[in-house]
Order: structure tokens, then C-alpha cells, then sequence
């Protein structure tokens, strides 16, 4: 009789458990994230957005995306 496979023998469940923690935890730290971002930007917006705009090489076309994005 041939022996049976370890791999065989690991449940599914332990990867599934595994998998659904991971995900819960990396949801909880975008949305952590993405709570203190937000409330940056609504805090310092007024600053931001010319400091991001610094950053541009300053053309006609950026002048231009620039206009329709704020606009």
C-alpha cells in the first residue's frame, strides 16, 4: 500500500482561514490609511494642491489638463 500524501492531508479550511484574515487585515489597513489621507487632504487642500501642482512641468498641455481637472 502506497503511503498517503501530506498535502492531501492538509485541510482546506487552514487556507481559507488564512486567506479571509489576510484580506480582513489588509482592508482594515487601506481603510485606516485612507481615513487619515482623506482628512489630510481636507485639512491641508489649500496647500496641497499647489504644492502637487509644483511638481508639473509647467506647458501649455499641463496648463491645459490642469484647467479641465479643477474645473
Amino acid at each position: 500500500m502506497l503511503p498517503q500524501s501530506t498535502v492531501s492531508t492538509v485541510p482546506v479550511s487552514r487556507y481559507l482561514t488564512y486567506s479571509a484574515t489576510a484580506n480582513v487585515g489588509m482592508f482594515l489597513l487601506n481603510l485606516v490609511l485612507s481615513v487619515i489621507i482623506c482628512y489630510y487632504l481636507l485639512v491641508d487642500g489649500t496647500r496641497f494642491v499647489p504644492s502637487l501642482l509644483a511638481l508639473y512641468p509647467y506647458t501649455d498641455t499641463s496648463q491645459r489638463f490642469i484647467d479641465a481637472t479643477i474645473a
